[in-house]
C-alpha cells in the first residue's frame, strides 16, 4: 500500500487548505461562523421586541409563536403526503430507466476515486475492505483512499494488518482544529485524480455496480450535474425497535421525497455517504465545509446556490442503523445541529438564494430545513398545550376551539409521517414494518429530545462532531433480506 503519511510541509499545506480554503473564498458560505453581522442585528432586534411582547402580552405571544410553529408543522407534515405519489411515480420510471443503463466499455471509463473517512472504525474496517473488494470497476481506474486521525492508533493498525493492493492509499490526517470528517475529506482531497468521486462511512457495503452506475450517469449528462446520490438504508433494520423506525424514516427520505424532490427540480439535503461527485465540480465550489457537522446537507444546497444540480439513482447502499438509543442521540443531535448550521448560512443572503433555486426551491428548502428543525422543537409543546387544564392563561379545555386545533395539527402530522413510512416499508418488502409505522410518534419525541441537545451545542460546542459507534449491530449483512 502506499505511504502512510504525507511529506511535513505538504502536510502542512493541505492542513491550511482543509481548514480555510472554503473560508478564504468564500466566507459568507462556511459556518465558521455562526451568525454574520445582519442575522445578529435581526435576531437582537427580534429579542427585544419579543421580551417587551412577552412582558406586556405573554399569552398573546406564546398563541401567535405555537400557532405560527404549528402551520410549519403541518407544512411538513403535507410535504410527505405530497410525497407519496409523486416519488412513487418517480421510482417507477427511475427503476426503469437505471436498470436500462446502457453499460460503458472499461477503455471509456473516467477514474474513479472512493473516499472513506474515518475515525476509531478498527471494528468494522475488515468488513469495508471485504464490501470495497467486491467493486465492479476496472482495477486500473480506481483508486481508494482510507483516511485516518493520526491519534487513531487502533484502526491504523488494523489497517496495516491487512493485505491491500495498490490501489488503496492510507492517508494520515494530522491533529487540527476543527476534527471533523469534512476536514479530513478536504485535506486528501489534493491528492486524489480521480475525474469522479465517491464518499463511503466505514460500515458501508455499496453494491458492486453501484460505481458503474454513476459513471455512466454522470457520462450521459450536463457538466451542471455535480452530484448523484444513491439510496440508503440499513442491513440490521429489523433488529429492534429503533433501527425499525430508522428504516422506516430512510425509506420516506430515500425512496420517496429526495427523489420527488430532485424530479421538481428544487435542491436536496445530500445524505453523508454513497454521494459520487463530479471532482471537478467539487472543487470549484469550495470543497467541504469542515466547520458544517453535516456537510452534505451543506454542500447539496451550495451546489445549487452555484447553479450546479443534483440527481438521484437507483442504487441502494446498506449502512448500519443505530441500535442503541445513546448512541442514536448523539448522531440525531449531530444531524440537528448541521442542519441548523446549513440553515443560517443560506439564510445569511434569502433574496439571493431564492432568486438562484426558485421560488419554489426557496420554499422547499425553508421546509425540508427550517421546518424540520422548528417541529422537532415545538412537538413537545402541542402536548403541553393539550394538558393545559382550565385555569391556565389560555383557558384550555377539552371543549375549546384551540384544543381541537392542535389536537388536529398532531393527528395530521402523525397520519401523513405514518401513511408515507407505511408505503415506503411496502416498497421494499417490508411488511413486518407497517406496525412499527404506528409508533413513529414516539420516535418523534426521541428527536425533540435531540434537538435541544442540538441547540444548546450550537451555542457551546459548535464544530463539535459527537462520534457515532460503529459495529454494535448483532444481526448480519446476509441477514439484511
Amino acid at each position: 500500500m502506499p505511504s502512510a503519511h504525507v511529506a511535513q510541509g505538504s502536510s502542512e499545506a493541505l492542513t491550511q487548505l482543509a481548514c480555510f480554503d472554503l473560508l478564504s473564498r468564500d466566507a459568507e458560505s462556511s459556518a465558521s461562523l455562526r451568525i454574520n453581522e445582519t442575522q445578529r442585528h435581526i435576531f437582537g432586534c427580534t429579542s427585544a421586541l419579543m421580551l417587551i411582547a412577552l412582558a406586556q402580552w405573554p399569552g398573546i405571544l406564546f398563541l401567535i409563536l405555537i400557532f405560527s410553529a404549528s402551520l410549519v408543522f403541518l407544512a411538513v407534515a403535507a410535504l410527505r403526503l405530497v410525497s407519496i405519489p409523486a416519488g412513487l411515480k418517480i421510482h417507477a420510471q427511475k427503476k426503469e430507466a437505471d436498470t436500462s443503463i446502457a453499460p460503458i466499455p472499461d477503455d471509456m471509463l473516467p477514474v474513479y476515486t472512493i473516499m472513506v473517512p474515518m475515525f476509531h472504525e478498527a471494528r468494522v474496517l475488515p468488513r469495508l475492505i471485504a464490501s470495497l473488494e467486491k467493486i465492479d470497476y476496472p482495477k486500473e481506474k480506481l483508486e481508494i483512499f482510507l483516511l485516518f486521525e493520526e491519534e487513531d492508533h487502533e484502526t491504523i493498525r488494523v489497517c496495516e494488518q491487512l493485505v491491500l493492493d495498490d490501489r488503496y492509499h492510507q492517508i494520515i490526517i494530522p491533529p487540527s482544529y476543527p476534527q471533523t470528517k469534512p476536514k479530513a475529506c478536504n485535506y486528501a482531497l489534493p491528492l486524489t485524480s480521480g475525474d469522479l468521486l465517491v464518499v463511503y462511512d466505514a460500515e458501508d457495503d455499496p453494491p458492486p455496480d453501484q460505481i458503474r452506475k454513476a459513471a455512466a450517469l454522470f457520462l450521459g449528462s450536463d457538466e451542471k450535474l455535480a452530484c448523484l446520490q444513491a439510496r440508503l438504508n440499513f442491513f440490521n433494520w429489523h433488529e429492534n425497535w429503533l433501527t425499525r423506525q430508522f428504516a422506516i424514516e430512510y425509506g420516506v427520505l430515500y425512496d420517496l421525497l429526495l427523489p420527488a424532490l430532485v424530479s421538481a427540480d428544487t435542491p436536496i439535503p445530500l445524505g453523508g455517504t454513497s454521494t459520487h461527485f463530479r471532482t471537478s465540480a467539487l472543487r470549484t465550489i469550495g470543497a467541504w465545509d469542515p466547520y458544517n457537522v453535516t456537510e452534505d446537507a451543506d454542500l447539496g444546497y451550495r451546489f445549487a446556490a452555484r447553479g450546479y444540480g443534483c440527481g438521484f439513482f437507483h442504487s441502494t447502499t446498506l449502512e448500519e442503523a443505530n441500535c442503541e438509543l445513546p448512541n442514536w442521540l448523539r448522531q440525531r443531535t449531530r444531524w440537528l445541529k448541521g442542519w441548523m448550521q446549513t440553515y443560517l448560512v443560506r439564510m445569511r443572503h434569502p433574496v439571493t438564494f431564492c432568486r438562484t433555486v426558485g421560488l419554489r426551491g426557496f420554499i422547499v428548502f425553508q421546509i425540508m430545513m427550517g421546518g424540520l428543525i422548528i417541529s422537532s422543537l415545538v412537538h413537545p409543546l402541542f402536548y403541553l398545550i393539550l394538558i393545559l387544564d382550565s385555569d391556565s392563561t389560555l383557558t384550555l379545555n377539552p371543549g375549546s376551539g384551540l384544543n381541537f386545533y392542535f389536537t388536529f395539527v398532531l393527528l395530521f402530522g402523525y397520519a401523513a409521517t405514518i401513511a408515507a413510512g407505511m408505503v415506503a416499508a411496502l416498497m421494499r418488502g417490508r411488511v413486518s414494518l407497517l406496525l412499527s409505522c404506528l409508533t413513529t410518534p414516539l420516535c418523534w419525541l426521541l428527536i425533540s429530545v435531540a434537538a435541544y441537545r442540538a441547540v444548546l451545542q450550537l451555542i457551546t460546542s459548535p464544530f463539535h462532531w459527537e462520534k457515532t459507534t460503529h459495529g454494535l449491530s448483532r444481526v448480519s449483512r446476509e441477514d439484511s433480506a
